[in-house]
């Protein structure tokens, strides 16, 4: 799946990120630090279904679903569009 919606605002890396239990804790929480996109990665990740992000928001960029991917063995690519360009 390529995630390419930039409607997100963007967040800070923080606690909720850093561990997988923390994120899940997070989520379960509806904690307003676990972006749409996040959701989406995840879920992504835990199906086994490649995830990139197309878009200047976090996603999949967090230590917790990094480290998800890697034990799952899962394909997940970071900030893989251009930045827009004006004309």
């Amino acid at each position: 799946m390529v995630w390419c919606a930039s409607t997100e605002i963007f967040i800070v890396p923080g606690p909720a990120h850093q561990t997988l239990e923390s994120f899940e804790a997070a989520m379960e929480a509806n904690d307003v630090s676990i972006a749409p996109s996040m959701l989406y990665a995840y879920a992504c990740i835990m199906e086994g279904v490649p995830f990139a992000n197309g878009a200047p928001n976090l996603s999949a960029d967090i230590p917790a679903l990094e480290k998800l991917a890697r034990d799952k063995a899962s394909r997940s690519a970071a900030r893989t569009s251009r930045p827009a360009r004006r004309c």
